[in-house]
């Protein structure tokens, strides 16, 4: 998809921050570097380490900082404006709303709303979400498949995108994004370890980053090393972690070292 904008429309966003100076009248259909910039595209100096590039830039719009001097080539307009950078950002949040507009407000018939929930006749709740007893959803936007726990509170223009959990009693604030599959209010790691170990099927556990392992092959996933002893015969049990802030749930760890516990009698370790 593409967006069309004109230059006054540019100026209608920035408001009264903005100085134009140039003689470019035609339609804005791209964002680009100062550098790579063409006919049509429109750039900004958001660090003054670029501040050369803007003589030689084709691009018809530049965001300039009010303080710059110099003047735009024929068929070229400056906007000086006092932080270019937040100009950029402001245009660009329009774009968006032209290229993916916010769906319109109202419940799907397919969700299901627990009688005690709170849910504002302007908030928009796509299909297949839950919100369960207790919680509030403000004028916000809840696409397909949201979990909203009990007492979770989500505020006004915050977008939840699709396979969000927000978990019981969490607050979402106002116009916060939280994107696909994100879990909110779930286990962290320290919970998780120590759900594993008051479980009973450890008797005591040692966590190592995953660089100080002294034992097995080298492995190109980056996580922790739980050692724990549990018997002889112990098998090594492998659970990958893509990143060190990603982990195995608590009641997944105690179900692999339940299994190892009860397949091996001395050490097992859990990657």
């Amino acid at each position: 998809m593409a967006f069309v904008f004109s230059l006054q429309r540019i100026i209608e966003i920035l408001a009264a921050d903005v100085e134009p100076v140039g003689d470019f009248s035609g339609d804005i259909t791209g964002i680009a570097s100062l550098s790579s910039a063409r006919k049509g595209d429109l750039s900004f100096l958001g660090n003054h380490k670029y501040r050369n590039q803007v003589e030689d830039s084709e691009a018809s719009v530049i965001l300039l900082p009010k303080d710059y001097a110099g003047d735009p080539a024929d068929g070229q307009t400056y906007l000086n404006v006092e932080n270019p950078s937040f100009a950029l950002a402001m245009i660009c949040r329009e774009i968006e709303r032209v290229l993916m507009p916010a769906p319109a407000p109202g419940v799907h018939p397919s969700a299901v709303i627990h009688p005690e929930a709170s849910v504002s006749p302007e908030a928009t709740v796509g299909p297949l979400c839950v919100v369960e007893e207790g919680a509030i959803v403000e004028a916000a936007v809840l696409e397909s498949q949201v979990h909203v726990g009990k007492h979770a509170k989500i505020a006004a223009g915050a977008h939840v995108f699709p396979g969000v959990v927000i978990g019981n009693y969490c607050e979402i604030g106002e116009r916060n994004r939280i994107h696909a599959g994100c879990v909110i209010g779930s286990d962290g790691l320290a919970t998780s370890l120590w759900r594993v170990l008051m479980s009973g099927c450890l008797k005591s556990a040692m966590l190592l980053p995953r660089r100080m392992s002294t034992s097995g092959p080298a492995r190109q996933s980056i996580g922790l090393v739980l050692a724990v002893p549990i018997s002889e015969k112990a098998r090594r049990l492998i659970i990958k972690c893509r990143s060190p802030t990603t982990f195995v749930s608590g009641s997944t760890a105690c179900w692999w070292l339940k299994l190892a516990s009860a397949a091996a009698p001395k050490s097992a370790t859990v990657w």
